[in-house]
């Protein structure tokens, strides 16, 4: 519990580090990978926690609650899969009516939308790509906890590996963020961080229900 508090505590942080410099006039995003990288929420510690949680908590579940547990995230896999490559998706999940909805909720003029459109809308192959690493990474600790032979170390080492890709990536995702930055007025910017809060608050409530009943 206490380790989950401090990570909490850690991402807490690290949500108001970035939303002060994206309401900031000038946005420096070298400073602010600075401020994030002290946070280092991945730390040895907090990754061989993690590492012990999941084993216990795999431990204690019955085959049959595996199953089940395994199933619903199967399940979820195959929703997120089928909207980025099924093309018949597109029809229901359209970047362009999520880019018409966005211009009217922050109130973007033309030139903005269309800047947004070259830099936003094209985003399927990043998201599968990082789609697809999720998945390798979590089919590697599933495959890890079945052998009933691993350990703590061992999950350490691919929870590793899941933070040294996070960490590969902030670079790219800080440029993507200070051009959007740059797009908008700071009412805008102001706007878009409420539309953020209310959208995290509602993914929280979700993930605060059990994946599955056992």
């Amino acid at each position: 519990r206490t380790h989950f508090e401090q990570n909490e505590t850690v991402r807490a942080k690290g949500r108001e580090v970035l939303t002060s410099a994206f309401l900031s006039d000038s946005f420096d995003r070298i400073r602010l990978k600075q401020e994030l990288l002290k946070l280092n929420p991945w730390t040895d510690e907090c990754l061989e926690h993690a590492a012990s949680n999941l084993l216990i908590l795999y431990s204690t579940l019955n085959p049959e609650q595996r199953e089940k547990v395994e199933h619903k995230l199967k399940d979820l896999e195959g929703k997120i899969e089928f909207r980025l490559k099924n093309p018949f998706a597109q029809l229901l999940f359209n970047p362009e009516k999520e880019l018409n909805e966005l211009a009217k909720a922050l109130g973007l003029e033309e030139a903005q939308v269309t800047q947004l459109r070259q830099k936003v809308v094209d985003r399927t192959p990043e998201r599968l790509g990082h789609f697809e690493k999720a998945k390798e990474f979590k089919d590697q600790l599933e495959t890890e906890l079945k052998n009933g032979k691993t350990n703590v170390v061992r999950l350490q080492t691919i929870l590793k590996e899941v933070r040294a890709y996070v960490l590969d990536h902030l670079d790219h995702r800080l440029d993507k963020i200070a051009e959007f930055h740059d797009m908008l007025t700071p009412t805008q910017r102001n706007l878009w961080v409420q539309q953020m809060e209310s959208k995290r608050q509602k993914i929280k409530n979700f993930f605060s229900q059990p994946i599955v009943s056992l």
